[in-house]
C-alpha cells in the first residue's frame, strides 16, 4: 500500500487529470484516493464544479450525479473509467456527452445495461477501490461502519469490542472549504482505510467501505440500501460479497457470522487493464 504522501503528490507535468470532491462523505475520497495509485495527476478537477482543461485529459471515474458533466470539446481527451450514472442523468443530452469518449468504463450492471440498450459500447469494470493491494499481515478487531443506532446494538452484543467508525463530514458550503481542508479530508479517508486493510471483519452500510475491504482481503459483510432501493448498489452483482440487510433488519444472529474471503484478484486485474488501454489512448 503506498504511503499517503505517495498518492497525494502531484505531477506538474502529467497530462491527467482526476476528479476530487468537496462533499461530506470520505467515501467519494476513497475513491480519488485508489485511482490515485495507478494515475499521477498534474490536477484534481472538481467533479461539481467541473471547468474547462484543454490542455488534460480526464480520468473520470466516480458517480456522476451532479454538477457539469465532462464536455470532450473541454479536454484534451476524456475517458469514463469506471462511472455510474444516476437516474436523473440518463438522458438523451448525457448519452450524446458520452458518445464521442469510446469504450464506457461501468462501475455496475445497471449504468452497462442502460448504456449498451442505447448503443453505447461498455465494459464492466466496477470501481477503483477495488484494486487496492491484498493485505497478508495478521488482523485485528471488528469495524462497524455507518450502522444506524439498532444495528449499532446489536454488533455490539455479538462483538463487545468492536468499534464505530463513519464517512460522515460535518456539512459545509464549497466556497468555505480550503486546500487544507481537502487534504485533511483525504487523510481521514486514508486513516479509514488503514484501519479497514488489517481488520479481522468490517460491517458497514458504506459501499466504499465494502469495496476496498474485499481488495485488502478483509471479511465484510455488506448491510446497507439494497438494489431495489438504489441500483449504484448494483455494482455488487456477481462479486459474492456478503449482503445481509434484510437479515440484521430482522435481527437475524446469523447477519453477523463472518463470511469468507472474496477473492479481488479478477476485478482488480480487469479493472487495470481496462485502464491501461484508457491511457494509452488518451497519452500514445
Amino acid at each position: 500500500m503506498k504511503s499517503f504522501e505517495e498518492l497525494m503528490s502531484l505531477s506538474p507535468s502529467s497530462p491527467f487529470g482526476v476528479y476530487t470532491y468537496y462533499c461530506d462523505n470520505l467515501g467519494d475520497h476513497i475513491q480519488t484516493l485508489a485511482l490515485l495509485q495507478h494515475v499521477r495527476p498534474s490536477k484534481l478537477l472538481k467533479r461539481d464544479r467541473l471547468t474547462p482543461h484543454p490542455d488534460l485529459s480526464l480520468v473520470s471515474n466516480g458517480w456522476l450525479t451532479s454538477g457539469r458533466f465532462a464536455q470532450p470539446s473541454e479536454f484534451r481527451g476524456v475517458k469514463h473509467v469506471g462511472i455510474h450514472l444516476a437516474p436523473h442523468v440518463r438522458t438523451p443530452e448525457m448519452l450524446e456527452t458520452l458518445k464521442p469518449c469510446g469504450v464506457i468504463g461501468c462501475r455496475d450492471t445497471v449504468t452497462q445495461k442502460y448504456l449498451s440498450e442505447h448503443g453505447i459500447p461498455t465494459h464492466l469494470t466496477r470501481c477503483a477501490t477495488l484494486t487496492y493491494p491484498t493485505y497478508h499481515g495478521s488482523r485485528e478487531g471488528v469495524i462497524s461502519v455507518d450502522l444506524d443506532p439498532e444495528a449499532h446494538a446489536l454488533v455490539a452484543s455479538r462483538y463487545p469490542d468492536s468499534i464505530h467508525l463513519s464517512h460522515d463530514l460535518k456539512p459545509f458550503e464549497p466556497e468555505e472549504v480550503t486546500e487544507e481542508d481537502v487534504v485533511e479530508q483525504y487523510r481521514k479517508a486514508y486513516g479509514l482505510l488503514m484501519r479497514y486493510r488489517t481488520a479481522e471483519l468490517v460491517i458497514t452500510t458504506r459501499v466504499h467501505a465494502t469495496l476496498p475491504c474485499i481488495a485488502f482481503g478483509t471479511p465484510v459483510i455488506y448491510v446497507g440500501v439494497l438494489n431495489e432501493e438504489d441500483d449504484r448498489v448494483s455494482i455488487f452483482d456477481g462479486i459474492g460479497v456478503k449482503i445481509a440487510t434484510e437479515e440484521l433488519r430482522r435481527g437475524e444472529a446469523s447477519a453477523l457470522d463472518k463470511p469468507p474471503v472474496v477473492n479481488a484478484d479478477p476485478f482488480r486485474n480487469g479493472y487495470l487493464s481496462f485502464l491501461e488501454t484508457c491511457l494509452k489512448e488518451l497519452n500514445p
